[in-house]
């Protein structure tokens, strides 16, 4: 089991097989979880990028479509959690839109953090009824 299942895994995220014959299977779950962290982190990033092609999207099209007599749209000068964080060290206000941004960043980040409870309690479950 050990190495019919757990080897090609191991490869697949990068341990080699010198590597692999010398890790405990504690150590071995640690390269795992540590893996899973970089996946999250990798689709976290994936997600911002989103936000921010959105809102060059948006602006670009409200200023194509826009009528002469509205205001142009504009597209932000720094990036949202740079943006939030100075903000939070002049401790000044958030506007609606900037709350409204947290709200959607705190919630993605409560999803991932639902999730990852999820798959790791089934885990724990599908680890027990295979004990029995």
């Amino acid at each position: 089991m050990y190495e019919s299942e757990l080897l090609p895994d191991s490869i697949a995220i990068g341990i080699d097989d010198e590597k692999f014959w010398t890790l405990t299977p504690r150590r071995l779950k640690i390269y795992f979880d540590g893996h899973h962290k970089k996946l999250l982190m990798d689709d976290v990033k994936s997600y911002h990028i989103g936000v921010y092609a959105y809102e060059a999207v948006s602006t670009a099209l409200g200023n194509a479509f826009r009528k002469k007599t509205q205001k142009a749209y504009t597209y932000r000068e720094k990036p949202i959690l740079l943006e939030l964080e100075e903000k939070e060290k002049a401790n000044l206000p958030l506007t609606e839109d900037e709350k409204k941004r947290q709200t959607e960043l705190l919630f993605a980040k409560l999803g991932m953090m639902q999730a990852n409870f999820v798959r790791t309690h089934k885990e724990n479950e599908d680890e027990a009824i295979s004990v029995k």
